[in-house]
C-alpha cells in the first residue's frame, strides 16, 4: 500500500529502513508474549489458537486444550480457575452463571457449573432458581437435565411463581 507518508520524491517509494532513519522518534514493533520466542525471550505460558484447542507452552512442555465455544463457557472456566463463588450472582446481571446458561440454553456450561459446585437450586438475585429460567427460556434439555439433577419444582421467586406456574 502506497501512502503519502511513505514517498520521499515523487513516484520512489522508501524503505522501512529510510523511513526510521529520517523518523528516530517512529515507535518499532515491540516484542509480545505472541512473538517473543522469535527473540529469544522467555515466558512462562505460550499461547498459539488453532480452529478447535489452544496449543499451550508452559514449564510442562506442549499440550492441547479444547477451546471454549462460548462466552460462558470462557467465564465459567475463568471463574473456575480463580476459585470464585459459581453461585455468586455476577454484577451486572444479578444472576450466577448457571442461571446464564439455563436461561441460553447451554448445556456444556450447566453440566461444568454443576459438576464445579454449582448449585442446581441456587437463587438470582430476584428470587429466580436456574430452573425457572430454563422454563421460561423454553430449554426443554436443560429442564430435563436440571430435574435429573433433583432441581426444587416448587421452588418460588420473590414475585411468588414456580418454575412450572402456581397450580
Amino acid at each position: 500500500m502506497m501512502t503519502l507518508n511513505s514517498l520521499s520524491s515523487p513516484g520512489k517509494l522508501q524503505s522501512g529502513a529510510q523511513r526510521s532513519a529520517q523518523n528516530p522518534k517512529q515507535p518499532q514493533a515491540q516484542p509480545t508474549p505472541q512473538n517473543d520466542v522469535f527473540f529469544g525471550g522467555k515466558h512462562e505460558k505460550h499461547e498459539k489458537k488453532t480452529r478447535q484447542t489452544t496449543l499451550v507452552l508452559d514449564e510442562n512442555g506442549l499440550s492441547y486444550e479444547p477451546k471454549p465455544k462460548t462466552l460462558l463457557q470462557k467465564q465459567l472456566n475463568k471463574l473456575i480457575a480463580s476459585g470464585a463463588n459459581l453461585d455468586q450472582p455476577s454484577e451486572r446481571f444479578g444472576k450466577p452463571i448457571l442461571h446464564d446458561a439455563a436461561l441460553m440454553g447451554d448445556k456444556d456450561v450447566v453440566l461444568k457449573a454443576l459438576a464445579n459446585g454449582a448449585n442446581v437450586n441456587g437463587r438470582d438475585n430476584q428470587g429466580y432458581t436456574p430452573l425457572h429460567w430454563a422454563v421460561q427460556a423454553g430449554n426443554d434439555s436443560i429442564v430435563r437435565l436440571l430435574l435429573d439433577k433433583n432441581a426444587d419444582v416448587d421452588a418460588v421467586n420473590f414475585y411468588g411463581n414456580k418454575p412450572f406456574g402456581n397450580f
